[in-house]
């Protein structure tokens, strides 16, 4: 009889040395004539880190090795489920563990194997939570643990190896909380401990308190809000906590699973540094706008883009100055879906959605389409002064008075609505006036090099407007300095 046999024989005759079998079943000391009791010190799953090694080593042995029907009746399964145990492909998942006596922390492996028709638990103690995951899921399964557990934290990362449908949900995180038969999911306890664990071997750790409802929404194949808040002055005059709980609210109108924890737990986006709030205006002064975009603005989009996938990010952008989200959104290709609202009477609207039509702004219109707005050229030169003109103030006249003083010569472009102006209807989607103020721009530098643009609009269609824009032409655009009754030059696009 091989060593492994004659070992794992002696221990269930009361006198094999478990630590001695666990060696040896690490080490790879299997044989044919071991499997049979291999199958026996699996069914009695006297160590978690034995089982977790030895079911390894019985799915990557020689499959003729194998008698199916023997490993059915040894661990009382359908002999389909023993196939399965065998030969289905695994899932793995970690979690942190905390020894016993709580000195100190380790990630290890949850060991998943989809089954088909029943489930298969070998370890007794934790059946009523097994099944409980089970029900949940509405999965058959069969697990191994690489290390022995005292506490039922495993849970949230056995639930997320049958429900994530990306492994990055596998490969980037470890997850600690235990479920309630009600989809609580509870915080773990030793809480440091495990988050200083999972940094120091390079995983974020995700953990309660949330619902499974919750939870599902952020490992499935949703899209993953993204709020981008660029508020200043009055609009920034109610205060932090209220804006931020406003804002909220609203995401949460159409993302109803989304909460600022799971964002930084996943993402490692904190809501602070979501939100740029001033309850002043940003001074009119040198180069203050374009570092204000540079330094503030970029490296939030930077860091969004860089922490949640494209196919899963869209930004929710909030803003209060149309100038500088057009200058914020031309740092934004029009690839990347966001969503954004008008602030009206106290209520955030939503009015447009660059989602589903990713390109939708930039479509080409036929002159007879452009059925929104007008756009009435005197001149045209090399530089021109653009006038957009949406809102109630009109740029156009004290626009082309400070253009004058500059000594620039200029001819003029005034783009302005056909109708309801000053007065678009925020139930409607405004993604068509974004394309056609690009189709204007666009057929103004088809003679010109450069334009001057001054800009009454709403916030989000000139947010919108610049991410059409990017950074293909020379453009120089102003802001308003209603103290003086005049413009200040805001930035150029080269320099952003």
């Amino acid at each position: 009889m091989p060593k492994l046999s004659r070992e794992i024989e002696k221990y269930f005759n009361g006198k094999g040395d478990l630590d001695l079998i666990f060696r040896m079943i690490d080490n790879g000391h299997i044989d044919q004539e071991d499997v049979p009791f291999c199958y026996e010190l699996i069914a009695a799953n006297a160590c978690d880190q034995t089982t977790f090694i030895l079911i390894g080593l019985l799915r990557i042995i020689n499959k003729e090795w194998h008698d199916y029907a023997l490993l059915a009746k040894t661990l009382n399964c359908l002999e389909e489920t023993a196939y399965e145990l065998i030969n289905n492909k695994g899932i793995t998942v970690r979690i942190p563990v905390v020894d016993p006596h709580g000195d100190r922390c380790q990630i290890s492996e949850l060991l998943v194997i989809p089954l088909s028709k029943e489930n298969l638990f070998t370890n007794q103690a934790q059946e009523d939570n097994l099944q409980l995951i089970s029900k949940l899921t509405n999965k058959k399964y069969y697990i191994a643990i690489q290390q022995d557990i005292c506490d039922s934290s495993y849970m949230l990362a056995l639930y997320t190896a049958l429900v994530a449908d990306d492994d990055k949900y596998l490969d980037e995180y470890v997850y600690s909380g235990r479920i309630r038969a009600n989809g609580q999911v509870e915080s773990p306890t030793e809480l440091d401990m495990k988050q200083k664990c999972s940094t120091k071997a390079k995983y974020r750790l995700v953990y309660g308190d949330f619902t499974i409802n919750e939870f599902n929404y952020w490992i499935t194949n949703n899209k993953i809000p993204v709020p981008f808040v660029v508020l200043f002055d009055r609009a920034a005059a109610e205060g932090i906590e209220s804006i931020k709980k406003n804002i909220l609210g609203v995401v949460k109108k159409q993302y109803e699973y989304f909460s600022f924890e799971l964002l930084e737990r996943f993402y490692d986006l904190q809501m602070e540094d979501l939100f740029l709030l001033e309850q002043k205006p940003l001074p009119l002064k040198g180069s203050i706008w374009s570092d204000f975009i540079l330094n503030q603005a970029l490296p939030i989009l930077v860091e969004a883009l860089r922490n949640v996938p494209s196919n899963k990010r869209i930004f929710q952008v909030f803003g209060s100055n149309a100038v500088l989200l057009f200058g914020i959104g031309t740092i934004l290709s029009e690839y990347y879906a966001f969503q954004g609202y008008h602030f009206y009477n106290g209520e955030y609207y939503l009015v447009i959605t660059n989602g589903e039509d990713i390109r939708g702004m930039k479509k080409r219109l036929k002159p007879k389409e452009l059925t929104l707005t007008e756009c009435k050229i005197e001149d045209q030169k090399e530089v021109m002064l653009v006038n957009i003109y949406l809102a109630s103030h009109r740029p156009d006249f004290a626009s082309r008075e400070f253009l004058s003083k500059q000594g620039i010569e200029y001819g003029t472009a005034d783009i302005e609505l056909k109708i309801d102006q000053g007065n678009i209807d925020f139930n409607q989607s405004w993604l068509p006036y974004v394309n056609e103020l690009y189709n204007h721009l666009n057929l103004i530098f088809e003679r010109s090099k450069q334009v001057h643009l001054f800009m009454s609009c709403p916030v989000t269609i000139a947010f919108a407007l610049g991410v059409a824009v990017g950074h293909y032409w020379d453009i120089t655009a102003y802001q308003y300095d209603l103290k003086n009754k005049t413009y200040f030059k805001a930035f150029n696009l080269n320099d952003i």
